[in-house]
């Protein structure tokens, strides 16, 4: 669900931020625990922490960032 004009972060617009920022710093959240979205409220909590224990590993692996739902982007000129 976006406008017209939006689209995920792709490759190149991190390229792009790189050419107009000395430094840019991405975190990266939920690949796993957005799971929780999609399980009944009764155990989504249980889902949401499992899935941020998996995350916490598996969003360090090298080309799996680029996957997760969310990311934080700290930008210095």
């Amino acid at each position: 669900m976006r406008t017209v004009d939006e689209h995920p972060l792709l490759v190149r617009d991190f390229a792009l931020m790189h050419r107009y920022f000395s430094d840019v710093r991405v975190t990266y959240y939920g690949l796993f625990s957005v799971a929780s979205a999609l399980v009944p409220s009764r155990i989504s909590e249980i889902v949401y922490t499992a899935g941020k224990a998996v995350d916490s590993v598996v969003l360090g692996l090298p080309y799996v960032k680029r996957f997760a739902w969310h990311a934080l982007l700290t930008f210095k000129v």
